[in-house]
């Protein structure tokens, strides 16, 4: 399952779901490493808090913090600007209506002769 990724402000957060072993001896899993990519960031200090949650024996989720990383952008691309995009004026909507109308009576005329 894909981490859960959110983010309110400059306060990251990255929700892993996994499981959980009391017992070393019972774990069948290794220990590893994995990276997962975030999105772009524009210049500024962040946290990037990562958590994990598993699902206890008594099927109730449990959600723990691993690790809050504080980090810094610098240097990047400065946030998307809005582009508004061009709609229909009145006068060329009108224009719009008075084409398919005519179309329209065009066409019942025709089927008729």
């Amino acid at each position: 399952m894909p981490p859960v990724i959110s983010q309110q402000g400059n306060a990251i957060t990255i929700v892993f779901t996994g499981t959980h072993e009391g017992d070393p001896e019972s774990c069948i899993y290794s220990i590893g490493t994995t990276t997962y990519p975030l999105n772009g960031y524009a210049a500024g200090s962040y946290t990037l808090q990562v958590d994990r949650r598993y699902l206890s024996f008594s099927a109730v989720w449990i959600q723990e913090t691993l690790g809050v990383v504080p980090f810094t952008v610098t240097g990047g691309a400065p946030p998307p600007v809005p582009v508004s995009a061009p709609t229909l004026s009145v006068p060329s909507l009108s224009l719009l209506f008075l084409a398919l109308a005519s179309f329209a009576v065009w066409r019942l005329h025709s089927r008729r002769a």
